[in-house]
Order: structure tokens, then C-alpha cells, then sequence
């Protein structure tokens, strides 16, 4: 499969995501893919997951931001300390999917690692934020 056919696989398992069920990405479900195809199709994963995180992130702090005006000063510190863990949130996910990544260094799986490493941990981390998004819509 070349990488745009790839690529085209991936972007539509993402948008069949939207209403259910996520749709097998062709790195799951295809053995003949080579390590650079893997790579690709993990990263392409990776930006789709990262997405919706800043999607749902920016929702979280949108909604606090209204929130203010109902709940006074503590929903704007609340809001801050979520900017705060957030940005810590990221430092630990990169050195813990870099750490990852530098355990294999000499092999060829070294970046499938990290990209899967960083794809679930973006995936726990939007669970997470949901929940504020259910709190505020209380």
C-alpha cells in the first residue's frame, strides 16, 4: 500500500470514528505493511488522536471560561491550574514516550513504541478531560 492510499485508509477510519465504534486503522488489521508503513500509519493515528485532544481541551476551557461567570473567582482558578496540568500533562507524556523510544534505539520498533505510547496516553488524557466536560455541562 503506498503512503497515500495509506494515508487515505487512515482519514477515513478516523471520520468512521465520529458516531461509534473506531474503525481498524490498516496498520492493525494489515500483516504485510513493512516498519515505515507501521510508522506512518501510527503517526497518522497520532495526529488524529492529538486532534481531538486539543478539540475536547479547548472545550474544557471554553465552557470553564463561562463557568466563571456563574461560579465566580474558583472556576477561573480551576481553569488555570487545568492550563497548568496540561502543560505538565504534555512534559510527561513526551519524556515518558521518549523514554520509551530510547529504550529501543537500536531497533527498527523504537518508533512504533513511542508512537504508540504517545497515542494511548492522548487517548487516557481526552477520557480524562471529558470529564470535566460532563461536570461543566452539569
Amino acid at each position: 500500500m503506498n503512503r497515500r492510499a495509506l494515508l487515505s485508509v487512515v482519514v477515513f477510519a478516523a471520520s468512521t470514528t465520529m458516531g461509534g465504534a473506531r474503525a481498524k486503522l490498516p496498520c492493525e488489521v494489515d500483516p504485510k505493511l513493512n516498519t515505515l508503513q507501521i510508522n506512518e500509519c501510527r503517526l497518522a493515528e497520532f495526529k488524529i488522536a492529538d486532534g481531538k485532544l486539543n478539540q475536547v481541551y479547548r472545550q474544557v476551557l471554553n465552557e470553564m471560561a463561562e463557568s466563571v461567570k456563574d461560579r465566580g473567582s474558583s472556576a477561573g482558578t480551576a481553569r488555570q491550574e487545568l492550563v497548568n496540568a496540561q502543560r505538565t500533562w504534555l512534559q510527561f507524556r513526551d519524556s515518558e514516550c521518549g523514554a520509551r523510544y530510547t529504550l529501543f534505539m537500536e531497533g527498527t520498533i523504537r518508533s512504533v513504541t513511542a508512537l504508540q505510547c504517545k497515542i494511548d496516553l492522548t487517548n487516557e488524557r481526552i477520557a480524562n478531560l471529558q470529564w470535566w466536560v460532563d461536570i461543566l455541562a452539569q
